[in-house]
Protein backbone atom coordinates (compact mmCIF):
# COMPACT_ATOMS: atom_id res chain seq x y z
CA UNK A 1 0.00 0.00 0.00
CA UNK A 2 0.91 3.67 -0.65
CA UNK A 3 0.07 6.80 1.09
CA UNK A 4 0.16 10.19 0.06
CA UNK A 5 -0.21 13.77 1.57
CA UNK A 6 -0.50 17.01 0.24
CA UNK A 7 -1.27 20.33 1.37
CA UNK A 8 -2.15 23.81 0.17
CA UNK A 9 -2.88 27.64 1.16
CA UNK A 10 -5.98 29.25 0.28
CA UNK A 11 -6.54 32.80 0.47
CA UNK A 12 -10.11 33.13 2.83
CA UNK A 13 -11.91 34.34 -0.11
CA UNK A 14 -11.34 31.40 -1.61
CA UNK A 15 -12.19 29.08 1.00
CA UNK A 16 -15.59 28.18 0.25
CA UNK A 17 -15.62 27.70 -3.70
CA UNK A 18 -12.30 25.20 -2.98
CA UNK A 19 -14.10 23.43 -0.09
CA UNK A 20 -17.05 23.04 -2.48
CA UNK A 21 -14.49 21.59 -5.59
CA UNK A 22 -12.83 19.37 -2.97
CA UNK A 23 -15.73 17.89 -2.03
CA UNK A 24 -16.52 16.80 -5.87
CA UNK A 25 -13.31 15.78 -6.19
CA UNK A 26 -13.10 13.48 -3.34
CA UNK A 27 -16.51 11.98 -4.94
CA UNK A 28 -14.75 11.23 -7.83
CA UNK A 29 -11.60 10.37 -6.38
CA UNK A 30 -12.92 7.82 -3.91
CA UNK A 31 -14.64 5.97 -7.06
CA UNK A 32 -10.68 5.61 -8.44
CA UNK A 33 -9.49 1.81 -9.01
CA UNK A 34 -7.19 0.97 -5.96
CA UNK A 35 -8.48 4.17 -3.56
CA UNK A 36 -8.54 3.11 -0.15
CA UNK A 37 -8.73 6.61 1.69
CA UNK A 38 -9.09 10.05 0.34
CA UNK A 39 -10.13 12.90 2.08
CA UNK A 40 -8.85 16.73 3.24
CA UNK A 41 -9.34 18.98 6.11
CA UNK A 42 -7.73 22.46 7.66
CA UNK A 43 -4.68 22.24 9.32
CA UNK A 44 -5.14 23.28 12.96
CA UNK A 45 -4.35 26.67 14.01
CA UNK A 46 -4.05 28.13 10.32
CA UNK A 47 -6.46 29.92 8.98
CA UNK A 48 -5.95 29.53 4.99
CA UNK A 49 -3.59 25.99 5.25
CA UNK A 50 -5.39 22.54 3.97
CA UNK A 51 -3.95 19.13 4.19
CA UNK A 52 -5.08 16.10 1.90
CA UNK A 53 -4.62 12.23 3.28
CA UNK A 54 -4.61 9.71 0.63
CA UNK A 55 -4.16 5.78 0.89
CA UNK A 56 -3.94 3.87 -2.81
CA UNK A 57 -3.71 -0.38 -2.50
CA UNK A 58 -0.44 -0.10 -5.34
CA UNK A 59 1.51 2.87 -6.24
CA UNK A 60 0.36 1.99 -9.89
CA UNK A 61 -2.95 2.80 -8.72
CA UNK A 62 -1.84 6.23 -8.07
CA UNK A 63 -0.02 6.49 -10.86
CA UNK A 64 -2.69 6.14 -13.13
CA UNK A 65 -4.93 8.07 -11.01
CA UNK A 66 -2.10 11.56 -11.29
CA UNK A 67 -1.95 10.36 -15.07
CA UNK A 68 -5.53 10.66 -15.91
CA UNK A 69 -6.70 13.32 -18.30
CA UNK A 70 -10.12 14.19 -15.73
CA UNK A 71 -8.17 14.39 -12.87
CA UNK A 72 -5.73 17.22 -14.52
CA UNK A 73 -8.56 18.82 -15.32
CA UNK A 74 -9.92 18.86 -12.10
CA UNK A 75 -7.15 19.65 -10.03
CA UNK A 76 -6.49 22.53 -12.57
CA UNK A 77 -9.41 24.06 -10.91
CA UNK A 78 -8.35 23.43 -7.41
CA UNK A 79 -5.15 24.95 -7.95
CA UNK A 80 -6.71 28.15 -9.33
CA UNK A 81 -8.23 28.84 -5.97
CA UNK A 82 -4.80 28.07 -4.05
CA UNK A 83 -1.63 30.38 -3.43
CA UNK A 84 0.67 27.37 -3.68
CA UNK A 85 0.81 23.86 -5.75
CA UNK A 86 -0.45 20.94 -4.16
CA UNK A 87 2.83 19.59 -2.85
CA UNK A 88 2.48 15.62 -3.03
CA UNK A 89 4.68 13.09 -0.53
CA UNK A 90 4.51 9.76 -1.17
CA UNK A 91 5.49 6.90 1.18
CA UNK A 92 4.91 3.27 1.71
CA UNK A 93 2.91 2.22 4.18
CA UNK A 94 4.56 -0.42 6.34
CA UNK A 95 1.49 -2.40 7.30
Amino acid sequence: MIGAVSNCSVPLENQAEFEKLMNDFIRYTRRQPGCMYYDFGKVTGDAIQYIVVQKWATEADLENYLAAPEFRLKVMKIIKLSKDLLAVETFNLIY
